[in-house]
């Protein structure tokens, strides 16, 4: 079963404002600032009066079977790395490429719940709002996380594997003919592709102020 990784650009309609309304009873449920869209955004860009750059290469990602396999590799990878900082490809390890027990990783983050690994692939958001030291519960987590908690849980694992993410760079033509010309013969190649992917799509959210959506 495939799905996909976008946007939820902000937009004047009812179902937008619906949706904005009951992620911020959430947010504010937990002492967490309120997302703030501009309604009207999508309005202004068609009139010309915004400039969203890149707009039309707003970075988004197909989860077809393989992707979805590479990103909870990824995810294993991360919860290793907090494990062992010392990890390398090149050794043996406990937690890459085995079924994500919450309860682990509870334990192994010492109480922090990270909001890439517990956040699912099928459904669900991630808004450019900073949670700061709130912690949600799993159960809405999974479905429900901020932007700039997962551009920093994804600058910690490049920099644990000695991998450079480079400039924001919204057009994925371009970001695979670098990692192609880069990277193609190095280690863990399409979990560094994936995580480039995720990382630009989360510098995407964070620069315009739009919700990443699971569907």
């Amino acid at each position: 079963m495939s799905g996909a990784i976008g946007y939820y650009v902000s937009n004047s309609s009812k179902n937008f404002r619906e949706w904005v309304d009951a992620v911020n009873e959430d947010l504010l449920n937990y002492g967490i600032s309120p997302y703030e869209p501009d309604f009207n955004l999508y309005d202004k860009y068609e009139q010309g009066k915004v400039v969203l750059p890149g707009y039309h290469d707003l970075p988004g990602m197909d989860l077809y079977t393989s992707k979805k396999a590479i990103i909870r590799r990824l995810k294993t990878i991360a919860l290793e790395f907090e494990y062992d900082p010392s990890w390398t490809p090149d050794n043996d390890a406990l937690f890459i490429g085995q079924p994500i027990i919450y309860e682990l990783v509870e334990e192994v983050f010492q109480g922090k719940r990270p909001h890439f690994i517990t956040h699912v692939l099928h459904c669900g958001y991630y808004v450019p709002v900073d949670f700061g030291d709130v912690q949600l519960p799993y159960w809405d987590l999974q479905t429900l996380g901020s932007s700039f908690s997962l551009f920093h849980e994804l600058e910690e694992v490049a920099r644990k594997l000695n991998f450079d993410l480079g400039e924001y760079t919204p057009n994925f033509i371009n970001l695979h003919e670098r990692m192609i010309e880069e990277f193609f013969d190095e280690p863990l190649y399409n979990e560094k592709l994936v995580l480039l992917e995720l990382y630009n799509i989360t510098l995407g959210s964070i620069k315009n102020n739009i919700a990443i959506v699971f569907s």
